[in-house]
């Protein structure tokens, strides 16, 4: 409950960050958020995504303000939140990139869609993304190293249920308790399912 009531907090702060820091503004962007279909069913429930949504809105928090230690450690958990995040969030990384690489190669104009003149543009300083990206690396083996190696030794794969035996000489078959058919099932069955 505490990161439902977190989120809108969250959200304010980062508008008025971007300098759109008017009260109807912040108003109507609190009751967005609380009206929206998607998150009165998961508060409602308490479901995980909530709790994903806030640490991803607070490592952008953190890191438009230049918090890079704050950044690291709310990002590294949404990062590794659950099996599919990290392919999902590359994929979708690598698909912007192209994206933007292509607008701007067609000579498109991006902007953050607000007036030029309201915006904070945050300058990103190399040496701080560095630092980012090394604490990040150094906490996700921390947080996710365990699960990675469980996950190698197991199933052969660093992202249960994703290729599943793609690094057989990791994997310890023989000392599992069930056998090998029914997890590679276990791991199909796993992929067919949908929030």
């Amino acid at each position: 409950f505490l990161f439902f009531l977190s989120v809108p907090a969250i959200l304010v702060r980062l508008l008025k960050f971007l300098g759109q820091a008017d009260p109807w503004k912040c108003t109507l962007l609190v009751f967005a958020f609380f009206g929206a279909h998607h998150v009165v069913i998961q508060g409602g429930t308490a479901m995980l995504d909530i709790v994903l949504a806030y640490l991803f809105l607070a490592a952008l928090d953190s890191f438009l303000r230049g918090n890079w230690i704050m950044a690291a450690v709310e990002f590294v958990f949404y990062f590794w939140s659950k099996s599919f995040a990290p392919l999902q969030m590359i994929a979708v990384f690598v698909a912007l990139l192209a994206a933007l690489f292509v607008l701007k190669r067609s000579g498109f104009q991006l902007d953050w869609g607000f007036p030029s003149s309201t915006v904070n543009r945050p300058r990103i300083d190399p040496k701080f993304f560095c630092k980012f990206l090394i604490l990040f690396s150094i906490l996700s083996l921390v947080v996710a190293g365990p699960f990675v190696v469980k996950s190698l030794k197991i199933g052969g794969t660093p992202l249960f249920p994703f290729f599943v035996g793609v690094f057989p000489h990791f994997q310890h078959i023989d000392e599992l308790p069930w056998d090998w058919d029914s997890f590679v099932a276990a791991a199909k069955y796993d992929l067919s399912m949908k929030d």
